[in-house]
């Protein structure tokens, strides 16, 4: 029993050990990112994934193996690195949540398209779209894919097509279809104000509202609908895409009914980085009810008394005051008192000195933690086309087995250490040995 207990003890021993050992290897990859250093960074994060470490570690080594690979030109490796990592964490459910997930999906699309792969990244580019509406690499995906469909003339020559269409059923049709070439809110708008009835206008609205980029498009896309229904269902499906609570306050008066406003505010509230912002949205509610639900719902942005004394002051009754006044002493500590006046709520505060006694964080001596400046590799990238026009003049000629020593000729040294270029040689090689031993 003592020898298991020991065991235990330098088993967990080990696996801190080992923790420890992969947070540190990942601060110096990163760091080594920063610097420019790819090979040596890419060396560090394989290590890391082939040693181990904690899911979170091992997911952020798995990312960067990609992000490095894309750095030092090998894009068909970072194809495979990227889609290694999607398959494995894109439906995983881990501590740090969606992190490098969206990132991982627009930098695979990205690579897809620099090797000639449009379709892939097309595809690519979409998903990312529907899976993070609100998130930063979605709406970068929407730029590519606008950048690569064209999208404002595919959209005309459809609406073009529509209105050729012998009855009203089928030209909406054609629009609704037309919905799949679509990459922003405004070219969902032009399509649902080419419908022929209300019902195909409003059918386009709800199902192309989550490509909307931003507030605004959502805002103009709610204005085209039919119906007060589906004013508000525009509004409330494009809520992750307001990027602060005054859009959240601006999309709510966009909605059709009072219901759909409150269900806006109520809902949006999330998207509130402050008090003031949460007061906005709180204002651009129809009831009192949602008013007050808004308000108790910001306490979360509470930093001080101040601002607890300005959300009580925005409330519509009595008991919210209270209530926010009760969560605000929960948060902050000390003892509030307020009394009720013409002007408002008046707050003192008991609290001890808490800073008393406490040492400044930060100085201690060890280095400070280096975060690589963005998690996007093709941000300030310089991409070699030369190396790719190589590179794949030679895997089509593998494929077709057809002058493939003419363009193996044409790969430079550097080339040749590429896994794709490895890969693609050993295939060719089988193939054409299979080829002697099958000659009559």
């Amino acid at each position: 029993m003592r020898l298991t207990r020991i065991s235990i003890v330098l088993l967990c021993m080990v696996l801190f050990a080992q923790v420890v050992s992969a947070n540190q290897m990942l601060i110096d990859a990163r760091r080594l990112c920063d610097q420019g250093s790819f090979q040596q960074a890419l060396d560090i994060f394989m290590a890391v994934h082939k040693q181990g470490g904690t899911p979170e570690e091992l997911k952020e080594a798995r990312y960067f193996i990609g992000f490095c690979k894309v750095r030092l030109q090998d894009y068909w490796g970072a194809i495979s690195a990227y889609e290694a990592f999607l398959n494995q964490y894109e439906n995983a459910q881990l501590a740090d949540g969606i992190r490098f997930i969206p990132d991982a999906m627009f930098v695979l699309a990205r690579t897809h398209e620099q090797v000639n792969q449009v379709p892939q990244a097309l595809e690519i580019y979409r998903r990312c779209i529907a899976k993070f509406p609100g998130n930063d690499f979605a709406n970068k995906s929407r730029e590519r894919l606008n950048l690569l469909s064209n999208s404002a003339q595919v959209i005309e020559d459809i609406i073009r097509m529509a209105k050729a269409a012998p009855t009203y059923a089928q030209q909406d049709q054609i629009l609704i279809d037309g919905l799949s070439r679509a990459t922003n809110g405004r070219d969902v708008m032009r399509l649902a104000q080419a419908a022929g009835t209300n019902q195909g206008t409003d059918h386009i609205c709800k199902a192309g509202a989550r490509l909307c980029l931003n507030a605004d498009e959502a805002i103009n896309l709610a204005k085209v609908t039919a119906t007060y229904a589906a004013q508000d269902e525009v509004c409330i499906i494009c809520i992750n895409v307001c990027a602060n609570g005054n859009d959240v306050a601006r999309l709510a008066k966009a909605a059709g009914t009072t219901a759909g406003t409150d269900r806006v505010c109520i809902s949006g509230v999330v998207r509130c980085q402050s008090v003031n912002e949460v007061i906005a949205v709180a204002k651009a509610t129809g009831s009192y009810a949602a008013q007050d639900q808004v308000l108790l719902a910001g306490v979360r942005w509470i930093r001080t008394y101040n601002d607890a004394t300005l959300l009580a002051n925005a409330a519509s009754s009595y008991a919210t005051t209270q209530r926010i006044l009760d969560e605000a002493r929960k948060i902050l500590g000390g003892t509030p008192n307020y009394s009720m006046n013409t002007m408002g709520i008046q707050m003192s505060v008991k609290t001890a000195d808490k800073s008393e006694g406490k040492t400044e964080k930060g100085k201690t001596g060890n280095k400070p933690v280096v975060k690589a400046n963005t998690v996007d590799p093709f941000e300030n990238h310089k991409v070699d086309k030369d190396k790719i026009s190589r590179v794949e003049r030679f895997l089509d000629s593998v494929k077709k087995m057809s002058k493939v020593d003419e363009s193996r000729s044409s790969l430079k040294p550097a080339d040749l250490s590429l896994e794709v270029i490895k890969d693609a040689m050993k295939d060719f090689n089988k193939k054409k040995s299979f080829g002697k031993a099958h000659t009559f």
